[in-house]
């Protein structure tokens, strides 16, 4: 991968999340008829791109058009080799919309596999719809973007006008993905891994960051409800994070004997050289941040302390060495990413405090339990997403503090860092119902795990500690090296440690 600042770097590798539909994610020999963003983005998923003068023949596996008059299409179709893939976007496809295309595309001498909507355009999208399927489209009016119940018929009347008329070629751009005739796959392998006929796939792409995944919703036909959910990796970090997440997701099962309510299975994995994907169980649910609000609060709150007491005893292990394992680690990578903007004596006194856990029990940490990871599926139970910053071997009460904190802030808005900054100092607070709250599931969670209540301070201590590494690893890349002594002062886990430093004395 090409060494860019992350806000590049990101704009340009979802500029070609549309590869996630081809049958090869990774082109060796490209060409590009189209302008010099999408070129550029196409140069970091190639080995190698050839602009559209002068044309080979004949030697290129992707050929990726942006509105082609009928000459250009024939001059990309001379160019591919036999079985080789077209990408194709029409920004003013015109009325008869996909079928009119697929015939253009035909009288180029290629044939369409798949015709999709790009939600809502090609350069900002979050989903891809396939046209094809409609149980893929029917599932997509039924999803609700809006936070609160009164925007929801307007956000569904919307998607559906919307979506017509762009497959009406009268709004919106249509991408279509065809083939040249001759020996090859015509089905992308992620969508089909069980070779089984029939499956259509839905692309979900949002993410803010370039190591965020692409997820595929697997559709069977017949069937309103995803059969299976797909991660795929953009980058070499999120393919670590998504083999990482299944082999905690494969551990879970093994040490909670057969598997805990709410979290995925893995149906199967896919590691190649230009493909990285996980397939697993598509749990039903609809986001917890949809459902909060201040009359249920109480409730999602303890009803999340309860699952995290599931996970805490069916995954516990004798470990004595855990927590000074632990903390050991994570002192030494916190000073070394943060040790040039920290007071004297900061990180003795830490150090200090967190050598008073001694032993504790160990078990798995999910380490982004969240509002935003947490669904509510049929009958209130929750399903738990996003396990590829999970620990095994982690230790107990470091997931709570930071799930009712990240809650607190969800109450006011959008999650800002004021607002977590604020719901981290109202948990402590007695006179609060934050911290009303807080007392209660943190006393509940000691009592089932039978952790002791006074280590629960640094224990909490330790979790912005945790934390702040990742944090860490996101101004790094905004930086594309080192991040400068001012984005390190203001980092949001740096100042819950410091604020939590200092109520500890």
């Amino acid at each position: 991968m090409i060494e860019l600042p992350e806000a590049r770097l990101n704009l340009l590798l979802r500029r070609v999340d549309w590869r996630f539909l081809l049958p090869a994610t990774r082109s060796r020999r490209a060409v590009c008829f189209a302008d010099a963003m999408l070129c550029e983005a196409l140069a970091l998923v190639a080995d190698r791109v050839l602009h559209a003068a002068p044309t080979p023949v004949a030697e290129c596996d992707l050929a990726v058009l942006s509105d082609p008059d009928p000459a250009t299409l024939r001059t990309a179709c001379a160019a591919l080799q036999p079985g080789g893939i077209c990408y194709v976007e029409f920004s003013r496809p015109g009325r008869g919309g996909a079928s009119r295309l697929a015939a253009r595309l035909r009288r180029a001498g290629l044939e369409p596999i798949g015709s999709y909507v790009a939600w809502r355009s090609p350069r900002r999208t979050s989903v891809w719809i396939p046209l094809e399927s409609p149980e893929a489209i029917g599932y997509f009016h039924r999803r609700v973007p809006a936070r609160t119940r009164m925007r929801r018929p307007a956000a569904w009347v919307a998607r559906v006008a919307y979506l017509r008329a762009t497959r009406a070629g009268l709004a919106g751009t249509l991408s279509v993905v065809a083939r040249k005739p001759g020996p090859g796959r015509a089905e992308p392998a992620l969508l089909d891994p069980a070779g089984r006929a029939g499956l259509s796939l839905m692309l979900l792409t949002g993410g803010p960051r370039s190591v965020s995944k692409i997820a595929g919703l697997v559709f069977a036909p017949g069937e309103p409800q995803p059969a299976l959910l797909v991660k795929v990796a953009r980058t070499e970090p999120a393919a670590r994070g998504i083999a990482h997440e299944a082999e905690v997701l494969e551990g879970v099962e093994r040490c909670c004997r057969g598997g805990l309510d709410g979290v995925p299975r893995v149906a199967f994995r896919i590691e190649q050289d230009s493909l990285v994907a996980l397939g697993e169980t598509a749990l039903p649910g609809v986001p917890l941040l949809g459902t909060l609000s201040r009359r249920n609060y109480r409730a999602v709150a303890g009803q999340g302390t309860d699952w995290l007491i599931r996970l805490a005893l069916c995954s516990r292990r004798a470990d004595p060495e855990a927590a000074s394992r632990v903390v050991r680690e994570e002192l030494a990578a916190f000073e070394r990413n943060y040790g040039r903007v920290l007071e004297p004596g900061e990180l003795a006194r830490t150090h200090r405090i967190l050598t008073s856990l001694g032993t504790v029990p160990a078990g798995c940490e999910h380490r982004d339990f969240s509002p935003w990871n947490v669904f509510v599926g049929p009958k209130g139970r929750l399903a738990v997403f996003d396990w590829e910053s999970s620990e095994p071997a982690g230790l107990p009460a470091l997931d709570l503090p930071y799930f009712l904190v990240y809650l607190g802030a969800a109450l006011r808005g959008p999650i800002s860092t004021a607002a977590v900054l604020e719901a981290a100092r109202e948990s402590l607070e007695s006179a609060t119902s934050a911290g009303a709250v807080y007392r209660e599931c943190q006393a509940r969670y000691a009592e089932a795990t039978g952790v002791d209540p006074d280590r629960f301070p640094a224990l909490r201590l330790l979790m912005w500690v945790i934390h702040s590494r990742a944090e860490h690893r996101r101004l790094a890349a905004d930086a594309a090296g080192d991040p400068p002594e001012a984005a390190l002062r203001g980092s949001l886990f740096l100042r819950l440690w410091r604020a939590e430093l200092a109520r500890l004395g």
